[in-house]
């Protein structure tokens, strides 16, 4: 009997394994890289999770689990074989073409601010190893034993020119931004965690590309959105890119005169402002004039998942949907 395997925080994914393969074996076919020591179910190393389905240990009863941890849905992949349909992850599985996470030292070298409800801070990476990351992907920002979630601003192709990243932090009633601002005046160790997240962009997407920003959501937009035009700029492809993007007020679109550059240079980019409404209903109004289209998504939470339940009303596959956050 063949069962699927998915992975949870890359829904796109189906894999197919017969039940005589582990989890390991079944990811490691496909390419699917996942940290692992003694393979013998002793280490733990392997630990991931079980969302739905259910596996059992043929082969090698895993001394490396805990009885409280396998009550949690826990699994060791080494030796986990599947017994049905399943949905797994585990926190450091490498897709393909993605780069591993690490700590890399920051400099602080710039702050600028952009207008009076935002600022953009630039880093310079301190590492005889390159930090290397896709595009819409993000970090941990590590201050003062604190962590805080960014995205990057700055391309890929850009970074390895200069090793320098741009983050843009959004003025906000939040506790955390507002420590996060404060930290920043006088940093005395930056240390940056990634790269993280699954939203960056694929390459040879059949449709149009439609891209989903609440607020701050703007930030990884503002990477992956010139790396999608520049391919289009060196084909012939007819497909259309459009960009959502809602905010409270004019002055929080703050990068209106960025995008409308993107405008004039390439005919098959749209942009529609939404202000004082929620951009995902509006998007969701247009969604029939999408062709095939995959859909980037970044903002608050329950912006995301209210978008995410709108497109899969309307029939839209969930492996076209791409945000972190999803369920």
């Amino acid at each position: 009997m063949s069962f699927n395997i998915r992975i949870k925080s890359n829904p796109q994914l189906v894999l197919k394994n017969d039940g005589d393969d582990s989890l390991l074996e079944t990811l490691r076919k496909a390419g699917i890289e996942v940290p692992t020591s003694c393979e013998n179910g002793v280490c733990a190393t392997c630990k991931g999770k079980i969302y739905q389905g259910e596996v059992s240990y043929p082969h090698t009863q895993p001394s490396g689990l805990m009885p409280d941890e396998e009550a949690n849905h826990e699994a060791l992949f080494c030796c986990a074989h599947p017994r049905s349909d399943c949905l797994i992850d585990h926190p450091e599985l490498l897709l393909p073409g993605e780069y591993p996470a690490r700590f890399f030292k920051l400099v602080l070298i710039q702050t600028r601010p952009i207008n009076p409800h935002v600022t953009a801070y630039k880093f310079k990476t301190e590492s005889p190893v390159p930090f290397k990351f896709l595009a819409g992907q993000y970090i941990e920002l590590i201050l003062k034993n604190h962590r805080y979630p960014l995205s990057i601003v700055t391309s890929p192709e850009d970074y390895l020119k200069t090793l320098e990243l741009e983050i843009h932090i959004v003025q906000s009633d939040l506790t955390q931004e507002n420590k996060l601002k404060t930290a920043l005046e006088n940093p005395e160790k930056i240390m940056l965690y990634g790269p993280k997240g699954r939203a960056y962009l694929r390459k040879n997407l059949p449709g149009d590309l439609v891209f989903l920003a609440g607020g701050s959501g703007i930030t990884p937009m503002l990477s992956i959105i010139p790396e999608a035009l520049k391919n289009f700029k060196n084909s012939n492809s007819t497909q259309q890119v459009y960009l959502y993007w809602g905010a409270r007020s004019p002055e929080l679109l703050y990068a209106v005169d960025l995008i409308k550059t993107w405008q004039k240079e390439f005919q098959n980019f749209h942009f529609v402002p939404v202000l004082n409404t929620p951009v995902h209903t509006v998007l969701l109004g247009h969604f029939e004039k999408f062709s095939q289209p995959s859909i980037f998504m970044a903002g608050p939470p329950a912006m995301v998942q209210a978008a995410q339940t709108g497109l899969l009303a309307k029939n839209l596959p969930n492996e076209n949907i791409f945000g972190d956050g999803l369920f």
